[in-house]
């Protein structure tokens, strides 16, 4: 097939997709990706009091804790233990984190 960008069933589309796709994300990559998510999506709508949903692999929860909970390290977010398919639910007092 053709590369056809508006068309991401497209099998050149899908390779060049894989092809950018890392193999494996450590635990530093993940914080790296989710920092703008918390700093442009998610702390502007917690300091507003809202309620969040977030839907995640347990390395984006642990690196969302890191940068939520100020108890959680860097030395010490490797042992934090997210269960599977278990509601996790993080409350903020005065509308605002950490």
């Amino acid at each position: 097939g053709v590369f056809d960008e508006d068309n991401p069933t497209s099998e050149n589309w899908i390779n060049v997709m894989t092809a950018r796709m890392p193999a494996t994300e450590s635990l530093k990559d993940t914080c790296s990706r989710v920092l703008p998510i918390i700093r442009y999506g998610l702390s502007p709508r917690i300091l507003r009091g809202e309620t969040v949903l977030i839907s995640a692999h347990a390395n984006t929860i642990r690196s969302l804790l890191y940068h939520l909970d100020d108890k959680v390290t860097k030395e010490g977010m490797k042992g934090v233990k997210i269960p599977s398919a278990k509601p996790f639910i993080m409350t903020f007092e005065g509308g605002g984190g950490g």
